[in-house]
């Protein structure tokens, strides 16, 4: 995933149409909307390049977030280590807490679950 800023600042098409808009779930159980998607090529220190697909959230809490499955789907601790760099800092830092990709229609059910949970809990 990327920010919305970082997207922007680096000129990509953010592509927002129907069906590009995605729900994630945060590790405190919180949902947000994704913008859209970008479509870019990530190119790695030794000029390999590998086709991503950001998703856009607009406050995102870092610029870029590199999926698992990309980063193994790629070898990149083995292969490409020549691309990562260890950043320090003398503030505190937070580790990244998971999240989860909800689909559509498990979004379309979560809707319906609570309409029916407030509706329970009014007495409708």
């Amino acid at each position: 995933m990327c920010s919305l800023r970082y997207a922007k600042s680096h000129g990509f098409y953010i592509n927002a149409r129907p069906g590009t808009q995605n729900v994630l779930q945060f590790a405190d159980g919180s949902y947000q909307e994704t913008v859209g998607q970008v479509t870019t090529h990530w190119t790695f220190a030794s000029g390999k390049r590998a086709l991503l697909t950001f998703e856009v959230l607009e406050d995102c809490a870092s610029e870029v977030v590199i999926g698992e499955d990309f980063i193994y789907s790629h070898n990149i601790f083995q292969e490409h280590e020549a691309s990562l760099r260890m950043l320090s800092s003398d503030i505190d830092s937070y580790e990244l807490a998971p999240f989860d990709f909800i689909s559509s229609w498990q979004q379309k059910y979560l809707n319906v679950k609570s309409k029916f949970q407030r509706q329970a809990s009014i007495g409708l």
